[in-house]
């Protein structure tokens, strides 16, 4: 120590000695547990959380390695790539069983994909996925030209359009949804009875729609081929 110095202080290094001590804590434990993970016996899977997808989907991705030495890390990155499932949660549980919980995307509205020969799902989101259902759900279906699906202006405006009709109470009812012009064509099952909207500003008119469904009931709706709320007073026909 030179002369007139001052004696070295310790204690500033202390915060920094007990940040490393927890870091090296928290991948000590990281490491245990993925090798946990990677080296767990699966003798029994229970799926929770599906809505759409059959469970026998899910069984026959995972089955060729669920129920060997597997690295669970593995299977989750598999299933959450499925375009059709937000997330997943795999856990084990008591008696070697493996938990997966997995959580679908909710479909809004579905097209009929001519190059695939099947039917595309949309989300709220505008996200586009595949379900392999042995039959397509019965919601909406939407009719548009090909290249009206990579507009996405069009997409965002045709999914607010499809979300206010959920409001309207006509959702369940909805056969198909047509962008034709300036108008969207709602028909209605099983009658087909059509419904005309404006594109665009069309809240009076979707206002119109829920009233005349409270006020007369779906029911007495079917007995008209059309009704057109693009007009003050609603044509129906």
């Amino acid at each position: 120590m030179e002369k007139g110095g001052k004696v070295p202080s310790y204690r500033q290094f202390i915060p920094i000695i007990g940040f490393l001590f927890v870091f090296c804590f928290i991948i000590s434990l990281y490491a245990l547990s993925s090798s946990w993970l990677k080296s767990q016996k699966i003798n029994k899977v229970v799926i929770s959380g599906l809505e759409f997808c059959p469970k026998s989907y899910i069984d026959s991705l995972i089955k060729p390695i669920i129920y060997t030495e597997c690295d669970l890390y593995q299977i989750k990155s598999r299933l959450d790539k499925l375009p059709f499932v937000s997330n997943s949660t795999l856990f084990h549980s008591e008696e070697d069983a493996m938990i997966i919980e997995i959580n679908e995307r909710k479909p809004l509205f579905k097209c009929f994909e001519r190059n695939a020969n099947n039917f595309l799902y949309f989300d709220s989101l505008g996200t586009k996925f595949f379900l392999p259902t042995e039959k397509p759900l019965p919601i909406p279906t939407v009719i548009l030209k090909s290249n009206m699906l990579a507009d996405g202006k069009i997409l965002a405006e045709l999914i607010n359009f499809v979300m206010q009709l959920q409001n309207c109470r006509l959702y369940n009812h909805i056969a198909t949804v047509e962008i034709t012009g300036n108008a969207y064509v709602v028909t209605l099952k099983p009658n087909l009875t059509k419904m005309l909207f404006s594109r665009g500003n069309n809240i009076f008119e979707l206002d119109n729609a829920k009233g005349l469904v409270e006020s007369f009931g779906i029911e007495k709706i079917w007995a008209y081929k059309t009704i057109d709320f693009r007009f003050t007073n609603v044509a129906i026909r």
